[in-house]
């Protein structure tokens, strides 16, 4: 299985830290009032992959891949890191 690298999800992740709106959020934490978005990355056995902001709820672009993993990014997260 070839996943996507972690340059390429580093690139992406740098692209969406700043639509990071103040009053978005990565989690549904009352006490999370830092402003972020959770981000979903998902791949198939063929190397091909998609990502989607927000909730993970049956939509989205990452939603039709069998593998996948969220994280919470945050305008000071660190991309390269965050995409490993």
């Amino acid at each position: 299985m070839r996943l996507p690298t972690i340059k390429a999800i580093a690139a992406l992740l740098r692209e969406l830290k700043p639509t990071i709106g103040d009053e978005y959020r990565a989690s549904d934490d009352s006490e999370d009032n830092t402003p972020g978005m959770c981000v979903t990355i998902g791949a198939d056995e063929t190397g091909a992959w998609s990502w989607q902001t927000g909730d993970n709820s049956y939509t989205g672009g990452a939603y039709g891949m069998p593998y996948w993993g969220v994280i919470s990014l945050y305008r000071r997260s660190d991309c390269r890191r965050a995409g490993a």
